[in-house]
């Protein structure tokens, strides 16, 4: 069965970084297809914006790590970026991977019933607005695939048929719950507000950036100060968390504590533990009570299914 049939009430305990972490270049469809074969079912991306408005998948603001181009790729247009070569940094056995589209990489998650975590990154064009984009674009491509796949036979329009399934489990042809299948996240709070704004339903999670001030510097090294220090950070994470009418957390390893998984698990929010490749560590997470590590370590679905 698959892993959005009727009846899903867990979240794959692994989330393949970038694609396929390490083991193929980071933010391509190879990457995912990669991972796809070793057992993996949920995803994160890295989303970026082109000065045209087309969304694609680079984690870095330039261009040089990853592909053979130069400069900041959200000032270049797409024609520019899709003709760039993103394999061969990683090895000459990917000469000729091309940077992804958005829509490409939505479309492998529903066509292989997948899970993904759309990290939607700062750029050029104003936080909020990017956070519309994102969230207008993966609504017109969810609907796009309903109207493909249901028989409109039935006596509504598409907004309310949407509406209707996007609420219960699918049967038929999209066998699988829309609503978990995929989640916008972000460090930006004004991305996570656009994207709220411009399609609600769709769910959001919010990214600890580990240099944020608010919480990098609670780092201590006596248990006693540990706590009290992180009971500050929880209160003010979670004030967040609320305001931006999120359903995830997505958290350094380093910030997790029985006393934050356990305020997740009363105000409902979901908790997912990045920077973790060791698979006694992602164990022990998971024995804590997380609901899912994302790992560069291929092998880990295997361990995890």
């Amino acid at each position: 069965m698959s892993l959005y049939q009727k009846g899903l009430s867990t979240e794959p305990k692994v989330i393949a970084h970038r694609g396929a972490g390490k083991s193929a270049p980071e933010n391509t469809l190879v990457a995912f297809r990669h991972a796809f074969q070793e057992g993996y079912r949920y995803f994160t991306c890295d989303i970026r914006c082109s000065e045209d408005r087309e969304l694609f998948l680079l984690h870095d603001a330039d261009l040089e790590r990853t592909t053979n181009g130069y400069g900041r790729a959200d000032e270049m247009s797409w024609d520019h970026l899709s003709k760039l070569e993103a394999g061969s940094y990683y090895s000459p056995l990917y000469m000729g991977e091309s940077i992804p589209r958005f829509e490409a990489v939505v479309n492998f998650m529903i066509s292989n019933y997948c899970r993904l975590n759309i990290e939607v990154k700062s750029g050029v064009i104003d936080d909020r607005e990017l956070g519309q984009i994102v969230a207008e674009r993966l609504y017109r491509k969810i609907i796009d695939r309903l109207d493909a796949c249901v028989d409109i036979l039935f006596d509504e329009d598409l907004d309310r048929l949407f509406e209707r399934l996007f609420n219960e489990m699918l049967d038929g042809p999209t066998d699988y719950c829309i609503k978990n299948q995929f989640l916008i996240t972000s460090s930006s709070p004004l991305i996570l507000e656009g994207a709220f704004a411009a399609q609600p339903w769709i769910p959001r999670g919010y990214i600890v950036d580990p240099v944020d001030d608010r919480f990098s510097d609670r780092k201590v090294n006596s248990e006693v100060d540990r706590d009290v220090d992180r009971d500050v950070d929880r209160e003010v994470l979670f004030s967040l968390l609320k305001s931006l009418k999120c359903s995830a957390l997505i958290i350094p390893k380093e910030f997790v504590t029985p006393q934050l998984v356990e305020r997740c698990r009363q105000e409902n929010y979901l908790l997912f533990v990045t920077g973790v490749d060791e698979i006694i560590e992602i164990d022990q997470l998971l024995k804590m009570g997380v609901d899912s590590v994302i790992t560069d370590n291929i092998n880990a679905a295997a361990c995890f299914s």
